[in-house]
């Protein structure tokens, strides 16, 4: 299995468009007001589209590049094999893109628009989703890095965060100029949680099979550390995590701009360092 860049790319934009949904909801529950309505609309807007666009480059992958041509009556395997953990990923998908659609599409006709049963349907499936890209896999026994039952974990945290930031910066479209207040201590208790878990996953990783060592070893000290430690750990979480511990919720767009867009960045930098240093155990041999 040679799950690089593109399915990188879906794992990532199918997390932030669920992140986002769930973001949304909490501030929603929170209380809704002319201070965080933007936020809301932006949450709840963005989450189809970018789950739709992240579930074209699942389809891209597996009815193209695995294929080695182009196939796309492979597309109907995704709803047919329930032993599949793809399968039942793309039913969640496919139910919950309509629905966080609908949500999102009331929210931006009026911000205060509010059903309890599609709101709590679009939290249950976008919650679903952001545990479903990790699950994906863990799953994979052949790849023992990814037989790890902290990557689901570190998914869905690293969806609310991804979620918090693409929220953020959709709210600029909307008029949006300050943040919930939940935000601050949620956003510094999110980046605290990922390092430890990015610390369990490779003190894991390290002291198991060879096939997983190797992974780890790739990611800490190998071709593959500028990344981990300065994109992802450095740049996507700490200054992240201190920007939101500090920065006040009435803080300029420039600032908040920059928290999230690093954010992202150190998402994504994730997705790919764990796909791209995965060794499968058939190489071993």
């Amino acid at each position: 299995m040679a799950w690089g860049i593109i399915i990188a790319i879906y794992l990532f934009l199918a997390g932030a468009g669920a992140g986002a949904f769930l973001i949304a909801v909490m501030t929603e529950r929170s209380g809704i007001n002319k201070e965080n309505e933007a936020l809301v609309k932006a949450g709840t807007i963005l989450a189809a589209p970018l789950v739709a666009i992240g579930t074209l480059f699942l389809v891209l992958d597996l009815t193209w590049v695995e294929a080695g041509k182009f196939e796309p009556w492979r597309i109907f395997y995704l709803y047919t094999h329930f032993t599949s953990m793809i399968t039942w990923g793309t039913w969640i998908l496919t139910l919950f893109m309509p629905v966080s659609f609908v949500y999102g599409w009331m929210k931006l006709k009026n911000p205060y628009y509010t059903n309890n049963a599609l709101r709590c349907a679009g939290a249950v499936l976008a919650f679903a989703t952001s545990v479903y890209t990790g699950v994906l896999l863990g799953v994979v026994k052949a790849v023992p890095f990814w037989n790890n039952a902290v990557i689901p974990m570190l998914f869905v945290v690293s969806a609310l965060v991804t979620g918090m930031a693409t929220a953020i910066l959709g709210s600029f479209v909307f008029g949006g100029k300050t943040l919930p207040d939940f935000f601050k201590p949620l956003h510094t208790w999110l980046a605290v949680i990922e390092l430890l878990l990015l610390f369990f996953l490779l003190m894991i990783a390290a002291n198991g099979p060879e096939a997983a060592r190797q992974s780890a070893e790739m990611i800490i000290s190998g071709k593959y550390s500028l990344y981990f430690w300065g994109v992802l750990v450095f740049l996507g979480i700490i200054v992240p995590g201190v920007i939101g511990a500090t920065a006040s919720p009435k803080a300029g767009k420039g600032i908040k701009a920059l928290d999230a867009l690093l954010v992202l960045a150190g998402g994504f930098t994730l997705r790919a360092l764990i796909l791209l240093a995965a060794v499968p155990v058939t190489l071993m041999n």
